[in-house]
């Protein structure tokens, strides 16, 4: 008798060819699936701790520092009003220089042939400066006219503000060193032409002021008696007066 197994009886064509198998299904590693939180909890409590190592800091510092620049003023009693207004100017008979006390205003014989005026300079500033007197002058009558400026006080100025202005120069009195910033008392050959018109070239006077300080100064002229004075007629002049002030 034959004995016929199972492993026989199966025919070629049932079994499933090699390339047509189902790929086997890969269990998924749940080891790796438990770690991942795990670092997860590691890595923030790594951020919580380097936070927790910026808060303690420490720090020093001083005062604010403060930059405030200082300032150069200057002013005059009489900036709204022109130092000379002369029509008909005149020339003198007797006097052939321009001569000046210490007090009161220029010498003259005629009417219009001479004059003085008195202004008050004060320094308001916060820094030293040095102040420095100049002119613009204009036209054809300058060249004829003798001028000087002194500076002094005045008798009844105060400690109250302002002192009245004393444009007749009344309570003038110049000072006794030094007073002449140009000119001279006994003036023959100074003129109007010869004044500065900058502050670089006008440096006969140099005036160091320090905030508060005041100076009075005494403008005056004169058309002389000398034959030159003849062609002077018609002609006239136009000269502004101009105090500079710049820190030291």
């Amino acid at each position: 008798m034959d004995i016929i197994t199972e492993r026989e009886t199966q025919t070629p064509d049932t079994r499933t060819p090699v390339g047509h198998r189902r790929p086997r299904r890969r269990r998924k590693s749940r080891g790796l699936i438990g770690i991942f939180p795990i670092l997860g909890l590691v890595g923030g409590a790594a951020i919580v701790w380097n936070a927790s190592q910026a808060a303690f800091s420490d720090q020093t510092d001083n005062s604010t520092s403060e930059w405030k620049a200082g300032s150069v003023e200057i002013a005059n009693d009489r900036f709204a009003s022109a130092a000379f207004t002369v029509n008909n100017v005149n020339s003198s008979d007797i006097y052939p220089t321009l001569q000046l006390q210490d007090t009161g205003v220029v010498a003259t014989d005629r009417p219009n042939a001479g004059g003085s005026t008195c202004i008050k300079v004060t320094y308001m500033g916060t820094m030293t400066a040095r102040v420095k007197l100049y002119a613009d002058v204009q036209d054809d009558l300058a060249p004829y006219l003798l001028t000087s400026v002194d500076h002094g006080t005045n008798s009844v100025e105060t400690d109250m503000g302002w002192a009245q202005a004393d444009p007749e120069c009344e309570n003038y009195v110049r000072d006794t060193e030094a007073p002449y910033v140009f000119g001279s008392a006994n003036n023959a050959d100074f003129h109007m032409t010869d004044l500065p018109r900058n502050f670089a070239d006008s440096n006969t006077d140099v005036w160091t002021a320090q905030p508060g300080d005041s100076r009075w100064y005494r403008l005056s002229w004169l058309l002389p008696a000398v034959p030159e004075s003849n062609d002077a007629q018609g002609k006239t002049a136009k000269v502004k007066y101009i105090w500079e002030a710049q820190a030291l």
